[in-house]
């Protein structure tokens, strides 16, 4: 999502400063830049969140539950 939203801010900044805008390249960049992001997100995000678990702060409640 956010490098999507990156991705049409830079396009619009260009736009502004008076480069020229292909809307086949512009629809091709763009589709590959979300597809991307979502393919990526699906290899990164449940290491992340295994890292989380694993090195994350651990509450009270954890502790106590664990020790019985």
């Amino acid at each position: 999502m956010v490098a999507t939203t990156f991705f049409l801010v830079r396009t619009i900044w260009a736009v502004i400063g008076g480069s020229d805008l292909e809307l086949n390249a512009f629809s091709i960049n763009f589709l590959t830049q979300g597809l991307y992001a979502a393919v990526l997100t699906i290899f990164v995000y449940p290491g992340i969140a295994f890292l989380d678990r694993k090195l994350g702060p651990v509450s009270r409640a954890d502790e106590l539950r664990s020790k019985f």
